[in-house]
């Protein structure tokens, strides 16, 4: 018996659904070159050019265009990248596009997790416009080799400029030029080809000078700072973005932490101290604090705003206050002691936005008893009220 026909059975018409991609374009400057005639500004513009056109030949849709400026491409905790990385979790964008390999990183295992492991696992699209690497499109073995080459080039490019410029750094810092990006207040940028010097900036002078003399007085760090904000002097970061010397209202106040900063830096006497913190790429070695025999010290780097007999003195005076302050205390020796603040950049104040300061608290009869507690610094010389918080370690333990 010859077989049923199927001519009459209702054929499913097959219907490929297009994917929409919504991208995100990455570009990254790095901080590696500092040529005069480098036009930095141009570079970005040229990223985005590029990765708009080729979104644009692919239909894509492009949301949002992530840049981070003078950022090293083996750091990747850059804000906008992690700006970025979080779009993709909310499903925001769905596809990356960059120019290039070396602008998403130079780090050579962490690429090759992203691109192998992290991306495909959030179905995300990535596009290496220069590289003609597309992820959607098939890739075969050799442009996978292309990749992964590239990757180890980028890394090793990195770890040998950083050598060059710590090096090089280093050089200049002996020889009493600033290699820091932020001046100390009170201070300016002049550069030249050999490098950047300090020079006293005339505009706020006399707010550093009207600091050490209140000091001098007998005042306190937070009386200081008082002060400051009753005058309405603008903090060091706010006219180091915007030149105000004085406070508009919804700008930060100054705060005592600032004042001992600024109180304690030889920079004030002439004195350049640089490399407290160090990193070394080509050796994995990430960025860290050394010991203050690897400081580089220059002394006469630059104009003094206070003598350094005026500053040794404010200095010790400074221990001896320390000293006989009511609630200093030496050392207790507990041997449940944590040093360890599990909860670092965790416990904020909801009314400020700030996070609280981890505090020891010693009880019981004996004092014999170690506790830890959470609460905000009230009295950093604001002259806004703030509101008393405080928690206990041991509670945020036994709610989590």
């Amino acid at each position: 018996m010859a077989r049923t026909s199927k001519r009459y059975i209702e054929k499913k018409s097959e219907k490929t659904e297009r994917k929409v991609f919504k991208a995100g374009i990455y570009t990254r400057l790095s901080n590696e070159r500092t040529e005069e005639w480098r036009e930095k500004s141009y570079s970005i513009e040229t990223q985005i050019l590029s990765c708009k056109e080729y979104a644009l030949k692919e239909n894509i849709d492009v949301l949002e265009v992530y840049t981070d400026y003078e950022y090293s491409g083996t750091n990747f905790e850059r804000p906008s990248f992690q700006n970025m990385m979080q779009d993709i979790r909310d499903r925001r964008i769905n596809c990356i596009i960059i120019r290039d390999l070396s602008r998403l990183g130079r780090e050579y295992l962490e690429m090759g997790r992203l691109i192998d492991k992290v991306f495909p696992f959030l179905g995300v699209r990535f596009i290496s416009v220069n590289d003609k690497l597309d992820t959607v499109k098939e890739t075969d073995s050799k442009k996978s080799f292309e990749v992964t080459l590239k990757n180890i080039i980028n890394d090793m490019y990195a770890k040998d400029i950083s050598v060059k410029i710590k090096t090089s750094k280093h050089n200049r810092a002996r020889n009493g030029y600033f290699i820091g990006s932020v001046p100390p207040y009170g201070y300016k940028i002049k550069k030249s080809k050999e490098g950047q010097k300090l020079v006293i900036d005339e505009n706020v002078r006399f707010i550093v000078e009207e600091m050490f003399d209140l000091t001098l007085q007998g005042k306190s760090q937070y009386e200081v700072a008082k002060h400051f904000n009753e005058k309405g002097y603008a903090p060091g970061m706010i006219y180091y973005k915007t030149g105000r010397v004085y406070r508009q209202d919804d700008d930060p106040e100054w705060n005592k932490g600032t004042i001992s900063k600024m109180l304690t830096n030889p920079a004030y006497t002439g004195t350049l101290v640089q490399g407290v913190k160090q990193q070394n790429l080509a050796k994995g070695i990430k960025q860290h604090f050394v010991d203050e025999s690897q400081y580089i010290i220059c002394e006469n780097a630059h104009e003094a705003i206070i003598s350094k007999e005026v500053h040794e003195r404010i200095l010790r005076e400074r221990q001896e206050r320390k000293k006989n302050h009511v609630f200093s205390s030496p050392m207790h020796n507990f041997e449940n002691r944590d040093y360890e603040n599990r909860f670092k950049g965790l416990v904020i104040n909801n009314n400020t936005g700030k996070e609280l300061n981890r505090r020891t608290r010693i009880y019981g009869k004996n004092r014999d008893r170690l506790y830890y507690s959470f609460q905000n610094e009230r009295f950093s010389g604001s002259i806004k009220p703030e509101k008393s918080v405080f928690i206990m370690e041991r509670d945020l333990d036994q709610a989590i």
